[in-house]
């Protein structure tokens, strides 16, 4: 029952933190793209970047954070509960393949190849070069 309400716990702070970094993503890319523009091209990127900046930052931090974890449970084991509210709670709240499957889907949907795929790419490399950072961070800390 510990275990469940750990993870229960944890998924909310992640969910929370989650909404935080996309009201915060939407509110730097609004300042920044502030103006819009009769360059469609720097319209479409505004767009596009408004989409998917906020998932691809939560899945980095994720990527991070469950890395690290499991790196420190691995140097120092702790509390099983306590792996439990980090990666599978907060780090499941906070992380989206979901929506990072469906953003990718319609940038190819709508023509957008490059850009799909290079967010398609730049998400999987970075989150798993994010995730060995993280067990190094662990392992030297």
């Amino acid at each position: 029952m510990v275990n469940i309400f750990a993870v229960f716990l944890g998924g909310g702070l992640g969910c929370v933190f989650r909404y935080l970094v996309a009201l915060f993503s939407k509110f730097v890319l609004n300042s920044f793209f502030a103006n819009p523009s009769e360059n469609i091209v720097q319209n479409t990127v505004s767009i596009l970047l408004k989409t998917v900046l906020a998932t691809f930052v939560v899945n980095v931090i994720g990527s991070f954070i469950i890395g690290f974890v499991f790196g420190m449970y691995l140097k120092r084991p702790f509390s099983n509960s306590v792996k439990l509210a980090l990666t599978t709670g907060f780090c499941g709240g906070l992380t989206t393949f979901s929506t990072f499957s469906y953003e990718s889907y319609e940038l190819l949907k709508n023509g957008s190849y490059i850009l799909g795929l290079s967010y398609i790419v730049l998400s999987f490399v970075v989150c798993i070069v994010f995730a060995g950072l993280g067990v190094y961070v662990a392992e030297h800390v």
